[in-house]
Order: structure tokens, then sequence, then C-alpha cells
């Protein structure tokens, strides 16, 4: 069984707008999911409000052209919604940049967002709100974001991280609701997610040291 395959934008900066509208609406057709990046650093946003900055500078100096590329002079969110991009069927990865405008947003949109923690810590573009994004009520599950820009594809050490830096109140149910019933609801994955009759029966145990981690607050 080979599942299902989707498609996907990588990012507004990196991909025409075209483009990713002719993907959402394909995947809105077909019944799939659809995921992009998202507010992952200060250069997408500053990119789309048409200032310049290292990345458009390493572009100019590699002699690679931005002439297709029209600043839309707003924000990553704000440019996500107003292309249709953003929806109960969007995962968004990432979400670091984000305010709280674009949290609402993405609240009244029905998204789902992605962290990729130790991903964003790696490469350096800083901390998501984490605790503002959950206490919205956006659904939020946890990601690697490949082993370009993290150690390993463990996502019980996502756990372990985001646990150790959260500020405040996480439970050892919503941490283990962003490893299965999260993302299983983004991706419209309708056997797997969480223990129920009618459903699969896979299910992995929770560490002991993850366990120990979150009893101990």
């Amino acid at each position: 069984d080979m599942g299902a395959f989707s498609a996907a934008g990588h990012a507004l900066h990196t991909t025409n707008a075209a483009t990713l509208q002719a993907i959402k609406d394909q995947t809105l057709e077909l019944g799939l999911p659809f995921s992009i990046h998202l507010a992952e650093h200060d250069d997408e946003s500053t990119m789309l409000m048409g200032e310049k900055n290292a990345l458009t500078e390493l572009l100019q100096e590699a002699n690679i052209p931005l002439t297709n590329f029209r600043p839309p002079m707003t924000r990553p969110v704000s440019y996500a919604r107003a292309l249709g991009l953003l929806d109960e069927a969007t995962l968004a990865v990432h979400c670091v940049t984000v305010n709280d405008e674009d949290i609402r947003a993405l609240h009244e949109s029905g998204a789902t967002v992605c962290l990729c923690p130790r991903s964003n810590e790696f490469i350096g573009v800083g901390r998501a709100p984490w605790e503002k994004l959950v206490s919205a009520g956006i659904p939020c599950c946890l990601g690697t974001d490949g082993l370009g820009s993290n150690a390993d594809l463990n996502l019980w050490n996502e756990v372990r991280f985001i646990k150790e830096r959260w500020q405040g109140e996480l439970s050892l149910d919503q941490a283990v609701a962003m490893l299965t019933r999260n993302p299983a609801a983004a991706l419209g994955v309708i056997g797997l997610g969480e223990l129920a009759p009618g459903k699969e029966a896979r299910f992995a145990t929770v560490p002991k040291d993850v366990e120990e981690l979150f009893s101990n607050g």
C-alpha cells in the first residue's frame, strides 16, 4: 500500500503565485491536502514587502534575476489568504514570523500549522509563537522539515525539544495529539490518528523519558 500522493507549494517567495493557486485548486478538486512553507523567516516577509535583504542580494550576486517576481506588499499570511491558499485542507508549515493578526487569520481559515522547532533553531530563523497558536485554537502538529535542517527525523525529539521550552502548560495529551490525531485530520487520513473502533490498530508507546518529562511538569 503506497498510500496517497498530493501536490504542495514550497513558499510564497520561491513559487509563482499562479502556480500555487493552480496546485491548490487541483488538490481541492481531488479532495487532497495542500501544504506550503509559510512565514518561515524574516527574509520571506521582507521580500513580499518589496524590501531588499540578504536573500535578494545573494540572488543578485548569483545573477538570478527576479524579473517575474512582483512583491505583493503584504505579509505572508495575508498574501496566502488573498491567493485562496488557506482553508481546512491546508497545512501551513513553520509559521515562525506570524503576529497576532496573522494568528487570527490562520484560525479563521481553518488551516493546520505544522511546527518544526528543531529545524527553526538549526537554521537560526527564530521560534514560532507555539503557545499563542495553540491557545488560539489552531490545530498544530509537529514536523522535522527533513535532514537538511535537522539532526534526525525522530518526532519524539521534537516533543522533547518543545516541552523543555514551552512557556506555560503543555499536557502530554496535547503533545501526543500533535503527532497523531491533528496531522491525521490535516492530511485527511480517516483510519489513523487515534485508537477507536473501526480504525487501524497502529500505535506507538510514549518513551519513558518523555512520559517522565511531562509528569515532572
